[in-house]
């Protein structure tokens, strides 16, 4: 019997596919493959949080409170003894975690997860998706972003490109854990999927008939979408006010902030400049038609299609006017699902937020437009926290 991996990499769909295979538990059951109980739904974030070493602190194990080398370790405990307990060795399984991908990144970490996983006696099939590395660069960088940190749409840095962008070097080093037969890279190229889906290409290597896919559910709403670039300018100067991780921890005052501003993006997707992608195909172009010949069975070639720009737009800085928009636009979108959820019992509160700017801002233009660019910022900030206070603090009351 098989455990089948879908280790990632991110940014190649994987948050559509985790959900997709999610909504048909029970059909692919029927199928014969499994979806573990024990992990969490849909992503297996547990898998990579339990091969990192215990002292190693990444932003999983701050999701999953896993604060402390102790808290580490007891997670590492029972999580090995629900894998033995739940896990039978006469079925066939799927587990899926871009983490996989995305954190393990040394051989050791990749032995303790093969030894996990071969623990109960199958063998192990690990499936990688690949993007056209100007595009990952792109939509990693949009995610950082949304997640509140403060990168650069630059070159990566030198360790990111031995870990993150060299999929030779990646593919070489899973291959020297769990055995060259045993990786499965694909390249994830929606004009080259079957409706444009990583969820038929998957369906398909796991060898699921036709007559699987025409009863599958889909979902009709997109998943993980890339933020445009004027939100993305936004929320990048916001981060430096509101971050996600604040003394070692979640903040909590920054709550849902980069989905809201996902809720309300266009679509648009911001264009890597020219000068960036001549330099990553520069110091990628030899291993990756090594990779090419080696791991897909092509010719000794770049195995992507050309970089597209069409469609795409540069990050610029955003003028006063625009961050006024930008921010209402947050606030509404905030306010309405607060609105249709009822969160809060003051509806006041609500309003007060979707009318933001603040009135004292509302005379923008009696400054320079640098400065009231830096106020109104500032004050989205201020704002935004205050919000978020209150929500936590009506949801304390009604739990008391």
């Amino acid at each position: 019997m098989t455990i089948y991996l879908h280790a990632g990499t991110p940014k190649t769909g994987t948050t559509a596919l985790q959900g997709f295979l999610e909504a048909n538990r029970d059909l692919l059951a029927e199928a014969g493959y499994r979806l573990p109980t024990f992990t969490k739904k849909p992503n297996h974030m547990e898998l990579a949080a339990y091969a990192l070493k215990a002292d190693k602190m990444v932003p999983i194990k701050l999701t999953m409170r896993l604060g402390t080398v102790e808290a580490v370790r007891r997670f590492k405990k029972r999580f090995a003894k629900r894998f033995a307990q739940s896990v039978d060795a006469t079925g066939d399984y799927i587990f899926t975690s871009e983490h996989c991908s995305g954190f393990l990144q040394r051989p050791n970490e990749l032995e303790a997860l093969k030894k996990l996983l071969t623990s109960t006696g199958q063998e192990v099939r690990v499936i990688l998706y690949f993007r056209e590395p100007a595009d990952y660069l792109a939509a990693s960088f949009s995610t950082n972003v949304r997640n509140g940190e403060t990168p650069r749409l630059n070159l990566p840095s030198a360790y990111a490109y031995e870990t993150k962008y060299n999929y030779l070097k990646i593919c070489r080093l899973w291959a020297r854990v769990f055995g060259k037969d045993a990786i499965t890279p694909r390249l994830f190229i929606r004009d080259q999927m079957e409706g444009g889906l990583i969820e038929h290409d998957f369906c398909k290597l796991l060898g699921l008939p036709e007559s699987f896919m025409a009863k599958a559910r889909f979902s009709e709403s997109a998943s993980n979408v890339s933020l445009e670039p004027r939100v993305l300018s936004f929320l990048l100067a916001v981060n430096e006010q509101v971050p996600r991780i604040r003394d070692g921890a979640i903040n909590p005052l920054r709550d849902d902030l980069g989905a809201v501003c996902e809720a309300i993006s266009s679509g648009q997707k911001v264009l890597v400049p020219e000068r960036v992608r001549a330099a990553i195909y520069n110091s990628l172009i030899e291993d990756f038609a090594t990779w090419n010949e080696r791991f897909l069975g092509g010719s000794f070639e770049w195995p992507f299609p050309l970089y597209k720009d069409a469609g795409k737009h540069p990050l610029e800085p955003l003028t006063a006017e625009e961050i006024r928009e930008i921010g209402s636009l947050i606030f509404q979108e905030k306010a309405r699902q607060l609105r249709e959820s009822q969160e809060l019992s003051d509806q006041t509160n609500v309003a007060a937020a979707a009318t933001w700017p603040s009135p004292h801002l509302e005379g923008a233009g009696k400054t320079a437009e640098g400065q009231d660019a830096e106020a109104l910022k500032a004050d989205f900030a201020q704002a935004w926290q205050s919000l978020i206070k209150q929500v936590r603090d009506q949801r304390r009351s009604k739990a008391s």
